[in-house]
């Protein structure tokens, strides 16, 4: 079973810090994270509980925390994905569809009629 190490009082601070500040969804849950874990309150299945994240997640932020600092931790690397190729009337179209009822799945489409 691993455990969790103390973080240092200067990484707790630097977690306290960046949590006082405004942050998106995503980096105020890691923040809460370490933020637990850092207390030294909680087991890693309350912290799983609190935060509603997996155990490798716990982990993982808590490794990160350790290699990177709190920055590395906040730093994102995903970029969102790829942009869509399919915009305009046509992007809106199958949810104007889904709203009407006008078909219930792709196979369905097929047969309505052009709006």
């Amino acid at each position: 079973m691993r455990k969790l190490p103390e973080l240092g009082e200067e990484v707790a601070a630097e977690i306290k810090r960046m949590w006082d500040r405004p942050q998106e969804e995503w980096a105020r849950k890691r923040l809460l994270v370490v933020r637990l874990i850092a207390q030294h309150e909680l087991t890693v299945e309350q912290i799983m509980k609190v935060a509603d994240v997996s155990r490798q997640t716990v982990f993982t932020y808590r490794d990160k925390v350790v290699e990177e600092g709190v920055e590395g931790l906040l730093r994102r690397k995903h970029s969102g994905g790829r942009r869509s190729l399919v915009c305009g009337k046509v992007r809106e179209e199958p949810w104007d569809w889904l709203a009407a009822e006008r078909f219930r799945s792709a196979r369905s489409r097929r047969s309505c009629p052009a709006a």
